[in-house]
């Protein structure tokens, strides 16, 4: 009886705890429109001290999500969202620089794919289904961009009022990073911090571009 027990307010805690990752993404707002003008360099440009409260909210549990130990919130399209985010935004601002920034990368295109398949993104706003289909774009497979891609207009298409822009820059941004996939087959500045030797034009790009993301 007590073992029910435990288990059960474990499985509570780390659903509050998936709450809690999107309401930090997220900024604790209700609205598409409301969160748009507040959220954008949050996102993109991490300072040090917003990486150690990510750090600070999950503590140990970024390592058990990349160890599979929170596969359970894929039941549902507001975990996986807080999934996807743990593996795919929290590694590259906790490790950042390190090769553990890519840790849950092949793990959160998965997932991504998988929620895709269910109709989960469906059941989420636009700017969510974004971050849910961020792991795409991150990825070093052609396929998932041009993947992205279709998603990505899709959500242009869907879009209305303030949140279109957003989608717009959303998509050049995949175009972005598709170029490179094209390009190169890789992201070439991934390059010196995974240990792989550059090519003569990966290093000419990387003198113009040392940090293109």
């Amino acid at each position: 009886m007590l073992s029910k027990l435990i288990i059960r307010m474990s499985i509570t805690n780390t659903m509050a705890l998936s709450e809690e990752i999107l309401n930090f993404w997220f900024r604790g707002f209700t609205s598409e429109t409301d969160y748009i003008k507040e959220t954008g360099s949050f996102w993109w440009r991490t300072p040090p001290e917003v990486a150690e409260q990510m750090r600070n909210l999950v503590g140990n549990e970024l390592e058990n999500a990349l160890e599979g130990r929170h596969d359970d919130w894929t039941e549902t399209p507001r975990g996986t969202l807080a999934l996807i985010l743990l593996l795919d935004q929290w590694t590259r601002s906790i490790f950042k620089g390190t090769p553990a920034a890519f840790a849950g990368d092949l793990k959160a295109q998965a997932i991504t794919l998988d929620a895709i398949n269910k109709g989960f993104d469906k059941q989420l706003w636009p700017i969510q289904r974004s971050f849910l289909y961020m792991p795409l774009e991150h990825s070093e497979l052609l396929e998932h961009h041009d993947l992205m891609l279709r998603l990505m207009n899709g959500l242009v298409e869907e879009a209305r009022g303030d949140v279109k822009p957003i989608m717009e820059g959303f998509t050049r941004f995949e175009i972005m990073h598709r170029d490179l996939i094209v390009r190169y087959g890789r992201y070439p500045h991934r390059n010196p911090i995974l240990g792989r030797q550059s090519t003569p034009d990966e290093e000419e790009y990387l003198k113009i571009n040392p940090n293109p993301f």
